[in-house]
C-alpha cells in the first residue's frame, strides 16, 4: 500500500503543477520556487510530516520535500 500511496500522491503533485503551467503564464522557474516555499510553509505549519509519512517517497521527492529540509535547518 505504501507505493500506491506514493504513486498516487507523486502523481497528483506532478498533475497539479503541468495544469498550472499550461493554465497560466507562470514560468517553470517560478513554480519551482512556489513548490519549495510551499513545503517550508507545509513544514512549519507541521503539516509535512503527517503527510510525508502517509506518502512517503511521492512527497519527498518533488520540490516540496526540498522546502521541508531547507525549514528545518
Amino acid at each position: 500500500m505504501d507505493y500506491i500511496n506514493a504513486f498516487w500522491v507523486g502523481g497528483l503533485i506532478c498533475a497539479l503543477v503541468q495544469i498550472l503551467m499550461e493554465k497560466t503564464k507562470m514560468l517553470p522557474g517560478r513554480i519551482m520556487v512556489l513548490l519549495v516555499c510551499s513545503g517550508a510553509v507545509l513544514g512549519a505549519l507541521q503539516i509535512y510530516e503527517p503527510f510525508l509519512e502517509f506518502a512517503g517517497a511521492g512527497a519527498s521527492v518533488p520540490l516540496l520535500g526540498f522546502g521541508n529540509v531547507l525549514w528545518k535547518k
